[in-house]
């Protein structure tokens, strides 16, 4: 699996963390499939994105708990579409979440 932290400031918001993936997902032309939780982090807040019906999930989970926010792609759910949105997804993700590092 492919883990890829982003950095956060201090106890950032949930809000500014949920606005700055709604951003990215929105400009990627991605869609969420799932949003939840995972109980192997308690309180944490998790989506699955894809795009159109091509194959390959990307994941986002932010642990406010820990204040840890990061991207995982599993080895068996990886596409090409994800290695191309990959860079500029967390480039917008940081863009919105800029004013508070």
């Amino acid at each position: 699996m492919q883990n890829t932290e982003i950095p956060l400031a201090d106890q950032c918001s949930s809000e500014v963390v949920q606005q700055s993936i709604a951003h990215a997902v929105e400009s990627k032309g991605l869609s969420i499939t799932s949003f939840g939780t995972l109980s192997s982090y308690p309180g944490c807040l998790h989506w699955h994105f894809k795009k159109d019906k091509l194959s390959g999930t990307m994941e986002a989970t932010f642990w406010p708990k820990r204040n840890r926010l990061w991207l995982s792609v599993h080895a068996n759910r990886g596409a090409a579409w994800i290695d191309e949105a990959l860079p500029d997804f967390i480039a917008d993700i940081k863009r919105g979440l800029s004013s508070y590092l």
